[in-house]
């Protein structure tokens, strides 16, 4: 079999999210602002002869059921009649169940992987198919960068790289995306604005003119029940952030900074009132090789 692939798979955040309303199937329909960046996991993938997936995993929690690693395996391995099995090795960095997107950048990882390792090579539109059956946001994070993403997050434009440095923090629970919605549920709430104000103010590049367009449509119904997202909002800007606010379901945090210098200064500000922080930048892919640098 081919030799393991060793992979960063990138987080991402939400600078725009809008959420349009839920379909009959029971998906909703968003219209979002996504953007990889540099807080990654670390993923590796192995083909196996036999007919066995194993998902070695090492965090700070126990893996999640079901795993999406071994969810993308077995798409894969439907779809294209190869490999038979694997064994997929996941560091955790990215916290769980935060709105960062780390089960689908571990997921888009896994099929990048076997992708590259194949005795074929799939076709792009092949592999997004794949990709969409194991999960709404793993398209994304195949195509990686930064992007406008709508429908259930199938339908990608991707945009122009630009770099931004953000403070990442988070209150220490998580949220899981199906509470989240059920909640959004109860109380639908529109921003009612266009994405592509926030689309052309990220691609202009400068930091002062896209902070007014962090905005998240979770976020009314998300505070409403834990209060201490809003609070933690409030902390980021208070720390000197340009903008912040919840990225995906939450409840995780992002701040946009004027560069990096601004970015550590606001994140050491945070020290003690988050239960943790972290400086991050935009990248431009979604899953890269181990090392990569940008």
């Amino acid at each position: 079999m081919a030799m393991e692939r060793a992979l960063l798979a990138h987080a991402k955040v939400n600078l725009f999210l809008d959420i349009l309303g839920r379909r009959e199937d029971g998906y909703h329909e968003i219209s979002s602002l996504m953007v990889n960046v540099s807080l990654a996991d670390e993923v590796a993938v192995e083909p196996l002869s036999e007919g066995r997936v194993e998902v070695e995993w090492e965090g700070p929690s126990p893996a999640p059921s079901p795993n999406l690693c071994e969810v993308a395996v077995k798409a894969f391995r439907e779809k294209f009649g190869w490999p038979s099995g694997a064994r997929v090795r996941v560091r955790k960095r990215i916290p769980m169940a935060a709105g960062l997107g780390g089960g689908s950048a571990d997921a888009a990882a896994v099929l990048l992987g076997l992708a590259s390792s194949a005795p074929f090579r799939p076709s792009r539109e092949a592999l997004l198919k794949v990709a969409a059956r194991v999960g709404a946001d793993v398209p994304f994070f195949v195509v990686g960068g930064a992007a406008l993403c709508e429908g259930i997050g199938e339908r990608i434009r991707p945009l122009r790289p630009v770099e931004y440095w953000l403070v990442l923090c988070g209150p220490g629970f998580g949220i899981s995306a199906k509470e989240a919605y059920g909640l959004w549920d109860e109380h639908p709430c529109r921003l009612g604005l266009s994405p592509e104000g926030a689309v052309r103010a990220f691609e202009g590049g400068d930091p002062k003119e896209l902070a007014p367009w962090l905005r998240n449509a979770f976020l009314p119904v998300i505070s409403r029940k834990f209060p201490e997202v809003r609070g933690l909002i409030d902390l980021v800007v208070r720390a000197g952030a340009l903008g912040a606010t919840l990225t995906g379901s939450g409840p995780a945090v992002v701040g946009l900074a004027r560069d990096r210098c601004h970015a550590e200064e606001v994140c050491r500000r945070l020290k003690g009132s988050a239960s943790w922080a972290v400086v991050a930048r935009t990248v431009p892919r979604g899953v890269g090789p181990m090392g990569e640098s940008f």
